[in-house]
């Protein structure tokens, strides 16, 4: 009588004659009533069992629940009924395996990544960077600093590039550990509290919007506005050094379109209008000098000179021609306004000047004075006989 070959479902598989064998249905012999020799395979089917069915192919007549041990790659698989999936583990593949179910993890050998099958999508798990791409993500580091104390900090490394660090401390990376010393090497001779961008990538910087205090700022990127017509405001700081705060003054503006300054200051510290000239000698504060000697202007040597010029001054309200050079090479010669001149003898508050010779000046009787050879008006009296530094003012005769 035929032997019945059921599932554990109970649904038949085959029903063996007596005195057969069957290998078709599944991948173990199937042996019926009286087959001479069953026992070779019997012994055959339990190796197979035991070693599940180890072999570099895929066994041909799975069933669904068998496993197989892919000789190749080392790893045990289970068929479903429509495919093998790795048992314990992700599936190997340079495209995403079909048929998944919640939770299977997948290998994509093409971009070196694991993904998960979230029922819907396949989302990765990590890395977050691509294969050839280099690493690209913010990796927590360890390492001491030179007092010996370990530093955690959160490197922000994009394609092998550490373009920042974050740290909750300031410190010096030890020079003797060789993950201290790779963080050295990337731009970080010393780690300061908050973000730090690497000084050996050299475009390092913020980019758009950034609200907040700067620690050190040693540039910024500007933009040239040549021809708007428009009104800019100029920034000023309260500090020299320090955090300080960036503030505009609505009394100052510049027209680009104009090269117009306009403000609504009424006051100078300093009270003289000045230009840079050329000497062909030295001079010094208070020095009258008159245009000519062998650059464009020299001392008065010349006692009710028709030819004086200015009063070389110290610090005037507003210098022109700034930068033709410095106070030895090209002195500020006060034009008009309140200087201090060297003056000689004495004199009372209005009494005119004029050149007394040797660079100096000293106070003339009123029938001595001429439109061209009046320096300017005394301020205060002077009682000294002695040449002093006297302010008066130039300009007015």
């Amino acid at each position: 009588m035929a032997y019945k070959i059921n599932n554990t479902f109970g649904t038949l598989l085959v029903s063996l004659a007596d005195g057969t064998i069957d290998t078709a249905t599944t991948d173990i012999a199937l042996i019926g009533k009286g087959y001479a020799g069953f026992g070779e395979k019997l012994n055959e089917n339990l190796v197979k069992l035991l070693e599940n069915f180890n072999n570099t192919t895929a066994p041909n007549n799975k069933v669904q629940g068998q496993l197989w041990f892919d000789q190749t790659n080392k790893r045990m698989n289970v068929w479903t009924g429509d495919k093998w999936r790795p048992a314990g583990g992700p599936t190997n593949s340079a495209s995403a395996p079909t048929n998944a179910v919640q939770g299977d993890l997948w290998f994509d050998t093409t971009n070196t990544q694991l993904k998960v099958w979230t029922g819907t999508s396949w989302t990765l798990i990590g890395p977050s960077s691509v294969a050839g791409s280099g690493v690209t993500a913010a990796v927590s580091e360890t390492s001491p600093d030179n007092t010996g104390s370990n530093q955690t900090y959160l490197k922000l490394v994009a394609n092998d590039a550490v373009v920042g660090v974050v740290s909750n401390v300031a410190f010096t990376p030890s020079g003797t550990d060789a993950t201290a010393q790779a963080l050295v090497s990337a731009g970080f001779s010393t780690v300061a509290q908050g973000i730090q961008l690497s000084s050996a990538v050299g475009s390092a910087s913020f980019r758009g919007s950034l609200t907040g205090t700067a620690d050190i700022a040693t540039s910024v990127t500007v933009s040239a506005n040549n021809t708007n017509n428009e009104t800019c405001f100029i920034a000023f700081v309260d500090g020299a050094t320090g955090t300080q705060g960036i503030e505009t003054d609505t009394g100052l503006s510049y027209n680009p379109s104009t090269n117009v300054l306009t403000t609504t200051a009424s006051q100078a510290q300093y009270a003289d209008l000045a230009e840079r000239y050329e000497a062909d000698c030295d001079t010094a504060i208070g020095d009258v000098v008159i245009l000519g000697g062998k650059a464009e202007i020299t001392k008065c040597q010349e006692d009710l000179s028709d030819a004086v010029f200015g009063v070389i001054s110290e610090s005037p309200a507003l210098l022109m021609n700034a930068k033709a050079g410095d106070n030895d090479s090209h002195p500020m010669v006060a034009l008009t306004g309140r200087v201090m001149v060297k003056l000689q003898g004495t004199g009372k508050a209005g009494d005119r000047v004029v050149s007394a010779g040797n660079g100096e000046a000293r106070v003339a009787d009123l029938d001595k004075c001429t439109a061209f050879n009046t320096l300017g008006r005394l301020i205060k009296d002077k009682y000294s006989q002695d040449t002093q530094l006297t302010e008066c003012v130039i300009g007015v005769k």
